[in-house]
């Protein structure tokens, strides 16, 4: 088949830009249709083998574009052989009542391929003395286990825990960036209670309310609340220490709780009857009571006055009085200070009893013809 050489130019170009390929492969299509003509034979051989050359493309003109470059295949990092991992820390509320130590549970995690036999986890409050517990198992790689520490002493107020494990299979750890937990916590010992009663008036979504230390740490909030309930009473229990704190009460609307909406009121009391604030509800925007706290101290003998047992325990345990006199009250409260159980003692010198709460620290106090004597007890499961 005989193409003029305008025609096989047109033809080249038109097939290059439909399907992209090189000069060289055009000519060679051209050349099943036979040499075009005025087109030495000896050009397309030239042309075609420069096309083809090392695999570089050419332009109309026969020069090469330049080499090819190798596709690049992104595989993913294998992951490292020894990685162990803190991913929680749990068994610490947020503010600790009359309780010095606390017990943390974390959660330990093998990231790395190898199985993980071997650990140390270290931890420590706010930098002090450290505690060191050696872990031995078995963990399959992206497995994780619960471990409960030995209880380490906290500092009257506020308190970082730090917990870092290390040394999987006693190797050293090849990804330092997740082995290190934080948790920030207070603690106040020793405590007393102060209670905040507050009637609200029929605008309780206009009410908000924090309680914040001498350092501007807030330890409790509330509010709004729902409009309609005129009357109705939140009591707030507050744990607190030596020192002292700001009451802060707002109205959203700036006609305080009383009287247009309904007769509110708060008062702050203590376990004494003592009042540290108070207001009859007639403010504009905020209501304001400083006050503070001195020579804190719980109540009771200078010896125990009852057995507790078992302790650590389940949410099962017995309370029996060491001179055999009679259990007036039993009531235990939360890291927090808030009720949990109240169980009265019906005259007897033993009482079994049963909380069902989380895993945790809690405040047992029990109520005789001694007075009022307080207990640390540990909940586990």
């Amino acid at each position: 088949m005989d193409l003029s050489w305008t025609n096989f130019l047109a033809a080249l170009v038109a097939t290059r830009r439909m399907i992209g390929t090189t000069v060289g492969t055009v000519l060679s299509i051209g050349l099943m249709f036979g040499t075009p003509t005025g087109l030495p034979r000896t050009f397309v051989r030239h042309t075609a083998g420069m096309a083809e050359h090392e695999g570089r493309p050419c332009d109309l003109h026969g020069s090469a574009a330049g080499p090819m470059r190798p596709s690049v295949r992104h595989e993913a990092l294998p992951p490292p052989t020894e990685d162990v991992a803190v991913t929680s820390i749990t068994n610490i509320p947020s503010l600790l009542c009359d309780v010095d130590s606390v017990a943390p549970v974390i959660t330990l995690k093998n990231n790395g391929s190898s199985l993980l036999e071997t650990a140390l986890i270290v931890y420590t409050i706010n930098g002090g003395a450290t505690y060191e517990h050696p872990w031995t198992g078995a963990l399959l790689t992206g497995q994780t286990t619960t471990v409960m520490l030995a209880p380490i002493p906290a500092v009257p107020g506020s308190n970082t825990l730090v917990v870092t494990a290390s040394a999987p299979n006693g190797l050293p750890d090849q990804e330092l960036g997740n082995d290190t937990w934080s948790i920030d916590f207070i603690a106040n010992f020793p405590a007393g209670i102060v209670n905040l009663i507050l009637t609200l008036d029929g605008r309780g979504s206009d009410v908000t309310w924090q309680l914040r230390t001498s350092d501007n740490t807030v330890i409790g909030e509330g509010g709004p609340y729902e409009d309609g309930d005129n009357g109705e009473v939140d009591s707030v229990a507050f744990c607190l220490t030596n020192g002292c704190y700001t009451f802060t009460i707002h109205d959203f609307f700036g006609d305080g709780i009383c009287c247009a909406e309904g007769e509110g009121s708060y008062v702050l009391r203590d376990a004494n009857g003592v009042v540290h604030g108070e207001s009859d509800g007639q403010y504009g925007e905020q209501h304001v009571s400083n006050f503070c706290l001195e020579a804190v101290a719980v109540e009771g003998p200078q010896r125990p006055a009852f057995l507790l047992h078992p302790n650590p325990n389940a949410g099962e345990f017995r309370i029996t009085t060491l001179d055999g006199g009679s259990i007036r009250s039993i009531r235990i409260l939360d890291g927090i200070g808030r009720t949990l159980l109240l169980e009265q003692g019906a005259g007897s010198p033993v009482v079994n009893t049963r909380l069902d709460a989380r895993p945790g620290a809690y405040t047992v106090v029990v109520e005789s013809k001694h007075g009022r004597t307080v207990q640390r007890m540990v909940v586990t499961r």
